[in-house]
């Protein structure tokens, strides 16, 4: 799972795209796509409430409770 803020200054929007795009093609070749996720949030530099809620998700969904 990738988590990004779309306005967060630390990378530009560049550099963020082609590390989300490296991390598909990796799951991709490894034939598991399906589990790839990418959530992109349209704010700048934080990690916030819904940001470990959707990482946990993510987490049980392919690793179990």
């Amino acid at each position: 799972m990738v988590q990004r803020n779309n306005h967060d200054q630390l990378y530009t929007l560049p550099e963020r795209n082609n590390a989300e795009g490296l991390f598909a093609t990796v799951f991709s070749k490894a034939g598991h796509l399906e589990r790839y996720s990418g959530k992109f949030y349209d704010d700048g530099h934080k990690f916030d409430v819904r940001m470990p809620t959707d990482a946990f998700d993510w987490l049980d969904a392919w690793l179990g409770k």
